[in-house]
């Protein structure tokens, strides 16, 4: 999943393979190909709190990349705004934008559409906010331990894994009604994967 910690295993993953181009992604490989990895590869699902990636694609894509012009754009043209600079973006005006659109990106991707849990029979599930523990295990599962022997640092600088401060600064100005249409969207995935509104 985008926004839990991708960059860092895809990190593991080039270290493990020996590659230092992008990742393939298993549908690239053919059906007979992908029935012989799911058979055979330890496969691991890495999720993240659906709010905390929220503001984490809003701190880094909305505001600073590629995504903002879009969510810029439509406030503007649906809810008559005048947004001139991408950075005005308001988190508030980033979470309308998806509770009109749905999750129709991957950095904000329901896990069930991107990662297809009901169709692969993960061997691990690791939660972002446990990967100072998970993480090494999943190494030792891998028999991995001795070629890494610590899990990438992240691409930031970030004193935890979960910044609760972070999360309920962000959240703590934001209309109940839009809260609740966000979180509809995100609940029965986040029920799943033990992960609770708890704003």
């Amino acid at each position: 999943m985008f926004k839990a910690a991708s960059r860092n295993w895809r990190k593991v993953y080039q270290i493990l393979s020996g590659r230092q181009e992008y990742y393939t992604q298993l549908y690239s490989y053919g059906s007979k190909n992908n029935s012989m990895r799911l058979a055979n590869y330890l496969k691991v699902l890495v999720v993240r709190h659906p709010l905390e990636r929220l503001v984490s694609v809003y701190k880094e894509q909305v505001l600073f990349r590629h995504l903002g012009p879009r969510v810029k754009t439509y406030v503007n043209k649906q809810y008559k705004r005048n947004i001139t600079l991408q950075k005005h973006i308001s988190f508030s005006d980033f979470l309308q934008y998806i509770a009109d659109n749905g999750p129709n990106n991957a950095h904000w991707a329901l896990v069930e559409d991107f990662c297809k849990p009901c169709d692969v029979q993960y061997d691990v599930i690791v939660h972002h906010e446990d990967l100072t523990t998970d993480a090494p295990n999943v190494m030792r599962l891998l028999g991995a331990e001795h070629l890494i022997a610590q899990f990438p640092s992240s691409h930031r600088e970030i004193e935890s894994y979960r910044n609760e401060t972070l999360i309920q600064k962000y959240y703590s100005g934001i209309d109940r009604d839009l809260l609740k249409k966000v979180w509809d969207i995100y609940k029965e995935e986040a029920t799943f994967l033990g992960y609770k509104l708890d704003l």
